[in-house]
């Protein structure tokens, strides 16, 4: 589920890769990139198979994409609501890869 609390770690992050060298922060971004989720893609899947629940697949939450995919999105209204969530959602998941490749720095 999405932590509401994700602009404090995009605001560690951002204190965190003050301290990395050139080579770090290229280690970091891409990871992100390779492992980072796209708004574009999530969106798109979101428009044309949202009541599926193909968007919540793309951002790892299978158990809220089958239950999405068994209820048609809960007839289009969770669908809906996914709309404004799923922005959020995505920068999460992001600020939690890119945290993850920071702390991989610091246990080398």
């Amino acid at each position: 589920m999405s932590n509401l609390f994700t602009g404090d770690l995009s605001m560690q992050n951002s204190r965190l890769r003050k301290d990395l060298n050139a080579e770090q922060l290229l280690y970091v971004n891409s990871e992100l990139e390779r492992k980072g989720k796209k708004k574009s893609t999530a969106y798109l899947l979101w428009f044309f198979l949202g009541n599926f629940g193909a968007h919540r697949f793309y951002v790892g939450d299978a158990i809220q994409g089958i239950l999405m995919l068994l209820t048609l999105g809960l007839f289009g209204i969770w669908t809906l609501i996914d709309a404004f969530l799923l922005y959020y959602r995505i920068e999460d998941i992001n600020a939690q890869i890119e945290h993850e490749a920071i702390m991989t720095i610091g246990n080398k």
